[in-house]
This record gives C-alpha cells, sequence and structure tokens, in this order.
C-alpha cells in the first residue's frame, strides 16, 4: 500500500516536470514581437565646419587630414553618419583621409585635446 502512495506521487512528479518541461520549450521559442513602423528612424547629417584642412601626404600616399566641430547638442548617431559623408566626398580625391569630430564649444582647442565627438578614417596607403 505505502508503494503505491510513493508511485502515484513520483507519477504526479513526472508529470508535472514533463509539463513544466513543455512550457518553457514553447515559451522559449516564441519570436520577439516587433512593432511594424512604416518609416525606420535614420541619421541625418549635421552642420559642421571645417576648422582645419592639412595635407599630410608622404610618398606614394595622397593624405589628408581634416578636423570638423558640430552642434554641441548634436546625436552620435548624426555625428558618425556626417563623418561617413564627409570621407565619401574625399574618396575620390585622396588616398588617406582622417576626419576628427569635436563640439562647436571646443573650437579653441582643436587640435589641442583629442577628438570628442568622433573620428573617421580610410586609406587606400599601404
Amino acid at each position: 500500500m505505502k508503494n503505491k502512495k510513493i508511485e502515484i506521487k513520483l507519477k504526479h512528479f513526472f508529470i508535472i516536470i514533463f509539463i513544466l518541461f513543455v512550457v518553457i520549450i514553447i515559451v522559449g521559442n516564441k519570436e520577439p514581437q516587433t512593432e511594424n513602423y512604416s518609416q525606420q528612424p535614420t541619421s541625418k547629417e549635421v552642420a559642421y565646419t571645417i576648422i582645419n584642412e592639412e595635407d599630410i601626404s608622404y610618398i606614394n600616399c595622397h593624405r589628408v587630414g581634416i578636423r570638423i566641430v558640430v552642434p554641441n547638442d548634436s546625436l552620435q548617431a548624426d555625428v558618425d553618419y556626417t563623418l561617413k559623408l564627409i570621407v565619401d566626398k574625399y574618396r575620390n580625391s585622396w588616398d588617406d583621409i582622417t576626419v576628427w569630430a569635436y563640439k562647436e564649444s571646443e573650437t579653441d582647442m582643436v587640435g589641442l585635446i583629442g577628438y570628442t565627438m568622433g573620428m573617421r578614417e580610410y586609406s587606400t596607403c599601404n
């Protein structure tokens, strides 16, 4: 009689474990739901001012360094996009391009401090 009760309890225990296992598998395999937006937010070009454009070429490498300032409240994604656009604009004329971005409030410090809003490089030099 005692063995029968233990068998029934074990049977219920295994059934519960099996159900939990199935539930975990079903819940874990659900795809996260995403909202369907008709337009994805995109980065935009920010207004910038070129503070310094310097030819820093060396043998067999036509190279330019460009320092720009952007508005203090610029979004990082927009600055990164702007840096890409600048590099794309210069790619046909230069083998190596480096663009450094600073905040407008740091205009007097450009070149004296490291870039604070981003940097982008492109090079075909060896």
